[in-house]
């Protein structure tokens, strides 16, 4: 049976949309040929920055034939009184393409029914794969998608190309205009123009022969290796970020790492700092010694060879050299006033415009935390700790150093109130209280610092969900379900029996404004939800989650803890 051969070349696609896209090409495929009968073999999905491509083994040449029953007239009304069909079956017979002596009786709920039994024949796969596979190239969905040219149609990017092979017959897929062939293209500055690909099996060979390195995970290795050896010469080992990583493999066709360096003085910088004008900014590994000190190196990707190597370096350095002097520049002058001396300058930082500015949540969290400590008879250096972290955890959002780097909110502040000599725990706790940031991110480890993202997780949650922003579809622009991750986590984390419902009214009173009890219940399920989607990645039966969270009420301590025992 022979394989097929789907490639979408586009202008280059954001990286963090091709796997995703992938996911959705292969499911689709896979659900067309289960509609259209065809039996396949396995999918595997190669992307990169400008194309999304399937290779199924195995294809079947035709569908699988089928049989279905047609009811037609009632018995009595299909045939008479002797057993001949009447002109009522004949007419049935004819419109089901079948002789009338091929009609039988069913029983249905009581009553007898003429009945067709059909036999269908398969069409060649040839013939209906192509309108299937057009289909599943247009619902592939996008966070953003785009038009171009004169038509309607929408994708992450234009599309310019298409290759639709089985075996080696050319399909008649059709997207947006552009008909398939079995013509692909190579690496733009590698690859030296189209090339022809004679089947499923080639398609690797092909593009690797044009400059591309279809297979991401080919990718990832080359990255690894390189980065690894050129930060061995430097006696160090790269800063590997999986984020970074799962960019620059998406974002490259041909990746080519290379080792460039900055002067040491820009080492006295604190090493987030370094680590985010590299990674966040200028897409660089960050490289480290043994003892995990970060060493005069970076580690850049390009897309393409080795050749010119030595001048592409000296361009990354320039950047690199202006934005670290940029940083030491913020560093510097933010290093002029304690922390707490930046509090006034909260006045005349927006929170959202519904819901008042930073230094209103500040004095916000500062109850929450004195109640939260009630609550949990908290002694009497942990109250102090916390209730100092929550004056000063917001501190640093118009410092210039996070005013330019924004990724740096409560790293610097923690970094800031080390230098001013606060409390290891209202340092740490200010560093810790906004994670987790991101799905593969823990929670805070402390005490202090748990409390403080908590009551900070919970005061953005009614005042977001108070004035009816609650997200929608994809879209939290808010990261509202981010906090309620954090809320559970840390809930379950420190083991705390507090009723989130009572927690959530305290927090609207600091609003100024009656949150009406429909609100708290939006903000209580909408937390319950999360929990039951946590409880069920966990491996729990949802049945024994819902059950759990049906006798708990706003206590998700005990909702977790039951539906765990049941």
């Amino acid at each position: 049976m022979p394989d097929l051969l789907l490639e979408i070349g586009t202008e280059e696609l954001p990286p963090h949309d091709i796997a995703p896209a992938l996911e959705q090409l292969a499911e689709g495929t896979r659900a067309a040929f289960a509609a259209l009968r065809i039996d396949a073999g396995p999918v595997r999905t190669y992307g990169a920055p400008r194309r999304l491509a399937l290779v199924c083994t195995g294809v079947a040449l035709r569908q699988r034939p089928t049989v279905r029953e047609v009811r037609g007239p009632a018995a009595r009304v299909a045939f008479d009184a002797q057993g001949h069909p009447t002109q009522a079956a004949i007419g049935f017979a004819r419109g089901q393409g079948i002789p009338v002596e091929r009609l039988q009786t069913r029983e249905v709920e009581g009553k007898r029914y003429a009945v067709a039994v059909v036999k269908e024949g398969g069409r060649s796969s040839a013939q209906v794969l192509p309108e299937a596979l057009a289909a599943v190239v247009v619902g592939i969905s996008f966070s953003k998608t785009m038009r171009w040219g004169d038509g309607d149609a929408r994708f992450a990017r234009p599309i310019r190309w298409i290759v639709a092979l089985l075996g080696r017959t050319v399909l008649r897929v059709e997207v947006a205009g552009v008909r398939a062939g079995r013509t692909t293209r190579g690496h733009r500055t590698l690859g030296g123009g189209p090339r022809p690909v004679p089947g499923a099996q080639a398609y690797v060979r092909v593009l690797k022969s044009c400059g591309v390195i279809v297979d991401s995970e080919e990718r990832r290795r080359v990255i690894v290796l390189q980065a690894t050896t050129l930060a061995k010469q430097g006696a160090g080992m790269p800063v590997l970020d999986p984020h970074l990583l799962h960019e620059l493999v998406m974002g490259t066709e041909h990746p080519q790492v290379l080792r460039g360096a900055f002067d040491r003085e820009f080492l006295a910088l604190p090493g987030p700092v370094l680590v985010t004008v590299m990674q966040h900014h200028q897409k660089y590994f960050a490289v480290e010694d043994g003892r995990r000190q970060l060493l005069p190196y970076f580690l850049a990707v390009r897309d393409g060879d080795d050749r010119h190597l030595a001048t592409v370096r000296q361009g990354h350095e320039w950047v690199l050299r202006a934005r670290l002097a940029d940083a030491r520049f913020f560093f510097q002058e933010d290093r002029r006033r304690r922390l707490e001396d930046y509090l006034p300058a909260l006045d005349g930082l927006l929170y959202q415009a519904q819901l008042g500015t930073m230094a209103e949540k500040t004095r916000r969290l500062v109850t929450l935390s004195r109640h939260v400590s009630g609550l949990l008879l908290l002694d009497g250096r942990s109250t102090e700790a916390l209730l100092r972290a929550a004056t000063l955890s917001k501190a640093d959002l118009v410092t210039k150093l996070v005013g330019e780097f924004p990724e740096l909110q409560g790293v610097i502040g923690q970094i800031y109130a080390e230098l001013d000599g606060e409390p290891p725990e209202v340092a740490r706790a200010i560093g810790e209280h906004y994670r987790p940031t991101r799905s593969d991110d823990a929670a805070p480890k402390t005490q202090v610092g748990a409390l403080l993202g908590l009551v900070d997780k919970v005061d953005t949650l009614v005042g977001v969900i108070g004035v009816g922003l609650v997200p929608t579809g994809s879209q939290d622009p808010y990261g509202l379900r981010r906090a309620a991750q954090g809320i559970v986590e840390i809930i379950q984390m420190l083991r705390l029996r507090i009723p989130l419902r009572a927690l959530a009214e305290v927090a609207a009173a600091g609003y100024g404004r009656t949150w009406g009890p429909e609100g708290i219940d939006v903000l209580v399920d909408f937390v319950r939800q999360r929990l039951r989607a946590v409880l069920i990645d966990q491996g729990i039966r949802y049945d024994l989650v819902d059950a759990a969270l049906a006798v708990s009420g706003d206590d998700l301590l005990a909702a977790a803890d039951r539906a765990r025992a049941l």
